[in-house]
């Protein structure tokens, strides 16, 4: 998933899109996201770039286990979900399997 659908995700006021609902439901969780209605810049840094700020908002998120096994059940997801990056749910995978 690029940053431009996650961005769509994440707009309280997003279209509402028919084909594109058939492909992706955003599940009832993401409406309680402390991330809900920000951005997607902190979460979807440039190489180099710092994920504090993401991170920072993931540690008081009351959706964030959610938010984490949702990407953990998607290896294609990009960007920080559940206070993690890519590099830390392939090792959270490895260590599960």
């Amino acid at each position: 998933m690029n940053a431009a659908t996650v961005s769509w995700l994440m707009v309280p006021e997003a279209p509402y899109l028919p084909d594109f609902e058939q492909i992706w439901v955003r599940p009832a969780w993401m409406a309680q996201g402390a991330c809900h209605g920000t951005g997607t810049d902190a979460f979807f840094p440039e190489r180099g770039e710092h994920v504090t700020s993401a991170r920072s908002m993931c540690r008081g998120c009351p959706v964030r286990q959610e938010c984490l096994e949702h990407a953990l059940d998607g290896p294609e997801l990009a960007g920080v979900w559940g206070g993690t990056n890519e590099k830390e749910r392939a090792r959270l995978r490895r260590a599960a399997s």
